[in-house]
C-alpha cells in the first residue's frame, strides 16, 4: 500500500501543520545562531569644552590631476610663442 503525501496532508492536517511549523522555527532558530554577527555603532559621549581642534590626514599612494590634458601637434617643431599670461582664462 503506497502513501500519497497528498492524503497523508489532508487525513492529519494539524500534526502536518505543526510539523511544518516546527521546521521552519528550528531553521530559523538555527539561521539566527550561524549568520554573522552585524556590527553595531557605538556612541562614546563627553560633556562640552571649550578646546583646539585639530585634525590630520596621513595616507600613502600617487597624487594624479583631475584635468590633465596631453598636447599632440599634428606636425612637429618648436613652439616659439604662447600669447597668454599665467593663470589667464583661455577659450576655444
Amino acid at each position: 500500500m503506497k502513501l500519497n503525501p497528498k492524503e497523508v496532508f489532508t487525513k492529519h492536517k494539524i500534526l502536518s501543520s505543526l510539523a511544518v511549523i516546527v521546521l521552519f522555527g528550528g531553521g530559523f532558530i538555527i539561521y539566527q545562531k550561524v549568520k554573522p554577527n552585524e556590527t553595531k555603532n557605538s556612541y562614546m559621549t563627553a560633556m562640552v569644552e571649550r578646546g583646539t581642534l585639530s585634525a590630520s590626514i596621513s595616507c600613502s599612494g600617487q597624487v594624479s590631476v583631475s584635468n590633465q590634458l596631453d598636447v599632440i601637434p599634428k606636425v612637429s617643431g618648436e613652439v616659439t610663442y604662447v600669447g597668454i599670461k599665467k593663470g589667464q582664462e583661455v577659450k576655444a
